[in-house]
């Protein structure tokens, strides 16, 4: 891509990482008769999309296996499964002791906590809003500076005798820094900059 150009990364001289095909190779896996199979998949997941464990599951031989689709879940479902908003008991987790705990038995897993998982909600949690985008409402919110340095007080670098500010922050995975002065915004990113 036009992005991706500037880095040179497309013109690297190097083999790429290739390895031999085994005796694995494209074949169908066999769950031992000892064993058994439990899969977790968000339909939210864009990193591992649940179509790869639907395919998973339908490839591997056997009975024993299963496949537990939480609606509305991202990726990493032991995470992200939350019982209540913000709480750290999520209904991954619980499946996966209750597997655990069963010596992997799926007649005896406890899958209960799947319906009664939150509806989907687009609300973004106040201290959210607050901490990345310097304000209360998401939509019709005005930016306010304070919000950033009472949240951030770590990561933001002031000092009242500069006219200027600098905010660090992350920006998807990357980290990047905004830098304020009186009337302009300086994007120090490959992202555009919008005039705070």
């Amino acid at each position: 891509s036009k992005e991706c150009n500037e880095f040179n990364n497309s013109n690297y001289d190097g083999n790429g990482i290739i390895y031999k095909r085994d005796q694995y190779w494209n074949k169908t896996t066999s769950i031992p008769s000892q064993a058994s199979v439990l899969l977790m998949s968000g339909t939210l997941d864009p990193t591992t999309p649940i179509k790869y464990a639907e395919s998973l599951l339908k490839s591997l031989k056997g009975t024993k296996k299963e496949l537990i689709k939480f609606d509305f879940a991202t990726h990493s479902t032991i995470f992200s499964t939350q019982m209540i908003p913000g709480s750290l008991d999520t209904c991954g987790m619980r499946v996966l002791a209750s597997y655990v705990r069963n010596g992997g038995d799926l007649q005896s897993l406890n899958k209960s906590c799947v319906n009664k998982l939150s509806a989907f909600n687009l609300t973004v949690p106040d201290g959210i809003l607050s901490k990345y985008f310097g304000t209360k409402d998401a939509y019709d919110g005005a930016f306010n500076l304070s919000f950033i340095f009472r949240i951030n007080r770590g990561t933001v670098l002031y000092s009242s005798e500069h006219t200027h500010f600098t905010v660090r922050i992350h920006c998807h995975r990357f980290p990047c820094f905004i830098g304020f002065s009186r009337d302009y915004c300086a994007f120090y990113s490959k992202f555009p900059c919008a005039v705070l």
